[in-house]
């Protein structure tokens, strides 16, 4: 790539970066768009039990914003941001005004999009108010079996979003998908966020190439 380009913010979920933001890492210079992988877990936390909430990390994800925005081989309106799970609550969380003006202020650009893989829209969801204006693209992948509740509240979010949103809503639904359906990984674990506490991942190859193709031309809509 040959600068000045855009570039994608990318969070990982619980488990640490992985094949998901491998995935992408690899991927988005070849559509000439930079990626740069965050790690929010080493040294910070093991597991989801000891998980710090999700709103500390907001800090970090707006440094990471404009540490990009600082290069001058990058655009600085055109930084968006993408995550899995933790990282998509990231994302979603990154979308509301209040977090902008507290850590870059009003007249900062702010990321350009947000792509949230399963992003636990009722904790998103909880931060809305009357006050709340979109103004920013968001797409979200979710799976309707999902161990953190999205199959229900994911389209609860969408129409409370078209409400409040000026900006294109892109929700996509994958019925009969798990947490965590573009990795590889399957498996129960204890966590506080999910449903009863009981974590669950399972990976699709089906769901993941369809959900990462989308994801691709939704980045590319917005960035180029």
């Amino acid at each position: 790539m040959s600068g000045p380009v855009p570039a994608m913010v990318i969070i990982h979920g619980t488990g640490g970066k992985d094949d998901r933001t491998e995935y992408f890492a690899k991927e988005l210079p070849k559509h000439g768009i930079a990626a740069f992988v965050v790690d929010y877990k080493t040294g910070v936390f093991r597991t989801p039990t000891d998980r710090p909430p999700n709103d500390s990390f907001i800090p970090a994800t707006y440094a990471a914003l404009k540490l990009l925005e600082s290069h001058s081989e990058i655009i600085p309106d055109k930084v968006g941001v993408m995550g899995f799970s933790l990282g998509g609550q990231q994302t979603m969380s990154a979308t509301l005004p209040v977090f902008k003006t507290m850590w870059i202020g009003d007249s900062a650009p702010g990321f350009r999009l947000h792509v949230a893989f399963y992003p636990g829209c009722k904790f998103y969801a909880r931060k809305l108010d009357s006050l709340t204006r979109i103004v920013v693209p968001i797409q979200v992948f979710w799976g309707t079996d999902d161990a953190y509740g999205d199959g229900e509240y994911c389209p609860k979010l969408k129409e409370q979003l078209a409400t409040i949103s000026t900006a294109e809503l892109d929700f996509v639904a994958f019925e009969g998908g798990h947490h965590g359906f573009d990795g590889y990984k399957i498996g129960h674990f204890i966590d506080p966020a999910a449903i009863k506490s009981d974590g669950y991942i399972q990976g699709n190859s089906t769901f993941r190439n369809q959900a990462r193709q989308q994801a691709l031309k939704f980045i590319e809509k917005h960035m180029k």
